[in-house]
């Protein structure tokens, strides 16, 4: 081959092999415009897992199920009323409690609240009260959380910092924590 063929081919290939890498880098629209091509890969996601994706790591939130700031444990905060919404909020008629009778509570705002598997608040939360219903309690227990009531509607247990408590409680059994089964408490084997 002369040395103008050799020159000419590898010409040609360069040519071939940079329009090859442009064509690579370069993406197209419909209309034919270019546009930036999208990654291929995307990184790998190493972050701890956060189910209600409020940013704060299912080890460490309070409330995995729900969202809410990190500031409150990743727990929903209760809303005050304060802030800037200019949304109408709907009116919630609490119930009025009766003052003798079963021992029995109801939320102390138009808020619902949680109700737990255990007297803790690290326990999974199973359902929740309606700020418009009256419960029994069937039991209470103090623990390093503070005082919990046993619902027996729910079949769960809740912190009594965010209940109104009503009738004769004074005759409600305290369980203690060494016996807090809630089958046994229930009378479930």
């Amino acid at each position: 081959m002369r040395k103008s063929s050799l020159f000419l081919v590898c010409v040609v290939m360069s040519l071939i092999v940079v329009g090859s890498l442009q064509a690579q880098e370069e993406c197209r629209d419909a209309a034919g415009g270019v546009i930036p091509c999208p990654a291929t890969e995307a990184p790998p996601d190493n972050s701890p897992p956060d189910r209600d994706g409020d940013g704060v790591p299912d080890n460490v939130d309070r409330c995995p199920d729900a969202g809410g700031p990190a500031q409150n444990g990743g727990c929903p905060q209760e809303d005050t009323g304060e802030g800037d919404s200019t949304a109408p909020q709907p009116t919630v008629n609490l119930p009025v409690l009766p003052t003798d009778g079963a021992c029995v509570l109801a939320t102390q705002t138009a808020n619902v609240v949680n109700v737990r598997q255990d007297p803790s608040l690290n326990a999974q939360v199973i359902g929740v009260l309606q700020p418009t219903q009256i419960y029994t309690v069937l039991t209470s227990n103090t623990n390093d959380d503070g005082l919990w009531y046993l619902v027996q509607e729910v079949g769960g247990w809740v912190f009594a910092d965010v209940v109104r408590l009503a009738g004769d409680c004074d005759l409600t059994p305290q369980v203690a924590s060494a016996f807090l089964k809630l089958g046994d408490i229930k009378g479930e084997s």
